[in-house]
């Protein structure tokens, strides 16, 4: 008979392919939340802004500070009380990236994707 995972479990299980073998940094919760000794973030919002804001102008060189905003507004809204419609959304930001406008030197209006990982070089998508 197989064992059935606790939610725990599955956590401390993906949590360690996260660090161990992508690497990735892990952040206690209660430590980067209000009051924490790293606080980013409120106990009610689900992305750490400042580091998302940080990973899309590494990620995206060429793209000015404006449209970074635009871009990070576009991906914290929601639009739809559907949680599907929102993931489908969200899933078309990070395969599609987020299209931004922005206005160059000369007056033009450059059409722009922001992009969410870098897929040609994952080392870039660290903090």
């Amino acid at each position: 008979m197989s064992k059935i995972m606790t939610e725990s479990e599955v956590e401390e299980a993906c949590l360690e392919m996260l660090r161990d073998d992508l690497r990735y940094e892990i952040a206690y919760g209660p430590d980067i939340s209000e009051g924490g000794p790293f606080e980013e973030r409120k106990y009610g919002e689900v992305v750490l802004v400042s580091r998302l804001r940080s990973a899309l102008r590494r990620i995206n060189k060429s793209i000015p500070e404006s449209a970074i905003d635009e871009a990070v507004k576009k991906i914290l809204r929601t639009d739809s009380q559907d949680l599907v419609v929102n993931n489908q959304h969200f899933h078309r930001l990070v395969t599609n990236g987020v299209p931004v406008q922005y206005k160059r030197e000369d007056g033009s209006v450059k059409d722009e994707l922001v992009w969410l990982f870098d897929f040609d070089n994952v080392d870039n998508n660290r903090p």
